[in-house]
């Protein structure tokens, strides 16, 4: 790809970021990402009273749980809701550069969002929780208390979801938050590409409600049964240490994993757009 070519991409890029920046829609998905965030955070600082707390803890514990996950995914949603991200002005850069290098520039601000929504919700969650905490890279007694001897009281009492025990013999805090960051981005971008697949074909509604089910299957269902089902047939639930850590799976798996995934999804999503009309979706969107 040549120098034009990357600039036209960026282009295209900042174009469309700075555009969604200032739709409701986008603010909306950042400020229920945000508020879910503080309420899970809430719980948790409840439970752990006057003991203080690892900073990264509440987003880590937040997001080993599938309810809790699959809820803040909804915010993503809300940012990205209508792939490939056909607007007006998709016509007319159809003509100033390739198909190839609109769908570039469309991934890059696909990408940016997602990594930016997860780097929110954790930057909320060490915020919220600052006076409370501290930046050792050592787990909290309270954490280590409520996965070993008060499991039953911070479900019963504080509405908490309580981890297996192996995920923090696994990780360290910083391990953890890494992990979970990067393979939540990564799960982001495959589930967002497949809705864009999806739309490509038929529309987004249908791309969005097909990627919440495969999070909640993943996710929520799979999870019953952790043990039994392959590797290769719960991809979507590889972003949870919880899992991971039962199975034994180095999260450098499950991110290669995820890398060859995007890749294939990629692939079909430039096969596509060669031989769709995309005026036609344009105007569709139009009416």
């Amino acid at each position: 790809m040549n120098n034009s070519k990357v600039h036209m991409v960026f282009y295209l890029w900042k174009r469309q970021f700075i555009e969604s920046l200032l739709k409701k829609q986008t603010i909306c998905g950042y400020l229920l990402g945000g508020v879910l965030m503080m309420v899970f955070s809430v719980q948790y600082l409840n439970y752990a009273g006057n003991r203080s707390i690892q900073c990264l803890e509440p987003m880590i514990v937040t997001m080993i749980n599938p309810i809790a996950s699959l809820l803040l995914f909804i915010g993503l949603i809300l940012i990205l809701p209508d792939p490939p991200f056909v607007n007006n002005r998709s016509a007319m850069m159809f003509y100033r550069s390739t198909r190839k290098t609109w769908m570039c520039g469309m991934l890059c601000y696909m990408a940016s969002h997602i990594i930016l929504y997860y780097a929110f919700l954790l930057t909320v969650s060490m915020v919220f929780t600052m006076s409370h905490s501290y930046t050792g890279n050592i787990w909290s007694r309270a954490l280590i208390r409520m996965v070993s001897v008060e499991k039953m009281a911070a479900i019963s009492k504080y509405g908490l979801f309580v981890p297996n025990q192996s995920v923090f013999e696994y990780f360290s805090p910083q391990g953890a938050a890494i992990s979970i960051y990067v393979l939540l981005v990564l799960c982001g971008v495959l589930l967002v590409g497949i809705s864009c697949l999806i739309s490509l074909r038929y529309n987004a509604v249908i791309g969005n409600l097909i990627i919440m089910l495969l999070q909640l299957l993943g996710v929520s269902v799979c999870r019953q049964y952790i043990r039994v089902i392959p590797f290769k047939m719960i991809p979507f639930c590889m972003s949870n240490l919880e899992i991971l850590s039962i199975r034994n799976i180095p999260p450098e798996y499950a991110g290669i994993y995820f890398v060859i995934l995007n890749i294939i999804v990629v692939f079909f999503m430039f096969a596509m757009i060669k031989r769709m009309d995309l005026h036609v979706i344009v105007s569709e969107k139009n009416e």
